[in-house]
């Protein structure tokens, strides 16, 4: 199955169909235009306009790839990878009072990545970091949805303006999947190698190796770990060992310190189980086995279904939708590539002639709301809606593609024969 068109050559939706927006999802677009047109009027203009950084704009997480290019240029990696009061204290410097906690997180391949950063100002670094990050998220759900779509657009427009508020690395890392999920069936070398970039934001690249390994597709898998290897290795040249040895000794246990201890609004941002329950108030042990409960079971269910599902592009909808039930540390900002598995999931209904009833509309848009409008929710009634929205989509997904019932036929065909005795 070609990995660049929505269904097979005979089911590609209309050109009408593509084009056609029900309400709900015309709610997506305006509620997402409304949120971005806001932030540009109220902050983000102003702040880029005026003279020096504003706190404001300073507080934003793009200061960690910033900062830490120009420390890298400025041959002081041992400050991004040493201790985290060391790093803080240079950002604090750097960007003066009302600064906020910042840490980096990231491995030092990540570095290399961002050090083009190093050769401009903090306000251009900004625009450059969204609009080449951007274009490589915009070209890769194009490729994965295999052609134009509003509605591709449409679902991932609350992301698009989620990254845009917080200034991460959300189009980067959507941008990598798209792609990896879009070439992988045709240009297996060139999706691998997305795929070893990937591994910058290790977390979010695991659950997208399940597809190699059961696909059996072991010329993509070896080229992402030769790519990985080569970003490690170029790391090391640029770097010195020293960085990974900081990284191992440093930038890890806080990073793990930082997910058990973290408070606040960082818990807002959490769409998944773990981050529902310690905004509720309960301790990371408690949240972490809680989380764990249910991943585990949902983590075996995703791989039975994909090692069972005959349903085209499976993996596509079904895996970055179901990562963020299995992951316990995945943001909101993280969403691009489910948001366009939602659109894919939509399109392939529509191809098929299924379509969705007035309920299912809404639960899909809200959805792709998800990401803009959870941290808003969790702040007023600490009550996180992802976990209750990934379920339920998870649930639509199952039922609708009909994977279940080829889930029981395949535990039919797996259970031995039983043979007769002869008489």
């Amino acid at each position: 199955m070609a990995a660049t068109a929505v269904h097979q050559s005979g089911d590609i939706p209309s050109s009408e169909q593509r084009d056609r927006l029900d309400f709900p999802y015309r709610v997506v677009a305006y509620v997402s235009l409304f949120f971005l047109a806001l932030l540009l009027s109220s902050s983000l203009l102003p702040d880029m306009l005026s003279d020096g950084i504003s706190a404001r704009l300073g507080n934003r997480d793009f200061v960690n790839y910033w900062a830490a290019a120009h420390l890298a240029a400025n041959g002081d990696v041992a400050t991004v990878f040493g201790p985290q009061a060391g790093y803080f204290d240079h950002l604090s410097l750097l960007m003066g009072p009302g600064f906020h906690w910042h840490n980096w997180s990231y491995p030092p391949h990540y570095l290399l990545l961002v050090m083009p950063l190093a050769l401009v100002g903090y306000k251009l670094g900004i625009i450059l970091f969204l609009l080449v990050t951007g274009l490589l998220f915009g070209t890769g759900l194009r490729a994965f949805m295999g052609g134009r779509d509003r509605l591709a657009l449409v679902a991932v427009a609350p992301l698009i303006a989620t990254n845009i508020l917080v200034m991460q690395n959300g189009f980067l890392t959507a941008g990598l999947a798209l792609w990896f999920l879009a070439l992988r069936d045709k240009r297996s070398i060139v999706a691998g190698i997305f795929l070893g970039f990937l591994s910058v934001k290790p977390h979010l690249a695991l659950p997208l190796l399940i597809i190699p390994v059961v696909e059996r597709r072991w010329t993509l898998l070896l080229m992402s770990g030769l790519v990985t290897i080569l970003l490690v290795l170029l790391s090391v040249g640029a770097f010195g060992i020293e960085s990974w040895i900081g990284f191992a000794r440093n930038v890890l246990p806080y990073q793990a310190k930082v997910v058990t201890d973290l408070e606040g609004s960082w818990l807002t941002m959490l769409p998944s189980l773990f981050g529902a329950v310690r905004l509720l108030g309960e301790s990371a042990t408690m949240a972490l086995w809680i989380h764990m409960a249910i991943a585990v079971p949902a983590l075996l269910l995703v791989l039975i279904c994909l090692a069972a599902g005959r349903s085209p592009r499976l993996a596509d909808m079904l895996l970055p939708i179901s990562a963020f039930i299995v992951l316990p540390y995945a943001f909101n900002y993280d969403f691009g590539t489910a948001a366009a598995a939602l659109a894919l999931f939509i399109r392939r209904e529509e191809a098929l002639g299924r379509g969705f009833t007035n309920g299912e509309k809404r639960l899909l848009a809200l959805a792709m709301l998800m990401p803009l409008i959870m941290i808003g929710i969790g702040a007023l009634s600490r009550i996180n809606i992802g976990p209750i929205i990934l379920f339920a989509m998870l649930r639509l997904l199952l039922r609708r593609t009909g994977i279940l019932s080829d889930v029981r036929g395949y535990a039919l065909r797996l259970r031995p024969t039983p043979t007769r005795k002869a008489a």
